[in-house]
């Protein structure tokens, strides 16, 4: 499922991500598959009315979208998690006591 979130965390990470070729360069892929899985495929494309190629490709696109938010997601309860430790160090020192507070 394509989200607001996943396509903001992809464009960062495409923007953090040295390439070599220019912006304007368009890539290729190629797939080797079954013709049943091929078969699949194109009758999908056909349902919702794109190209096998565009089907591949926004489908492809959705899911690398869910693995940046799914990463990001785990970054960010790690860090939390790591904040958590360094606030219950914090509170678990030896608190020194202050004179005239009684």
């Amino acid at each position: 499922m394509r989200t607001p979130e996943g396509r903001q965390i992809r464009d960062a990470f495409i923007r953090e991500t040295p390439t070599e070729t220019p912006t304007f360069a368009r890539g290729r892929i190629t797939a080797r598959m079954t013709a049943e899985t091929q078969q699949a495929l194109q009758l999908a494309a056909d349902l919702s009315g794109s190209t096998i190629n565009q089907f591949i490709v926004q489908a492809a696109l959705a899911a690398a979208e869910d693995v940046f938010a799914r990463d990001a997601a785990l970054r960010s309860i790690l860090e939390t998690a790591k904040a958590s430790e360094r606030l219950v160090a914090v509170l678990d020192a030896v608190a020194k006591p202050v004179s005239g507070l009684g």
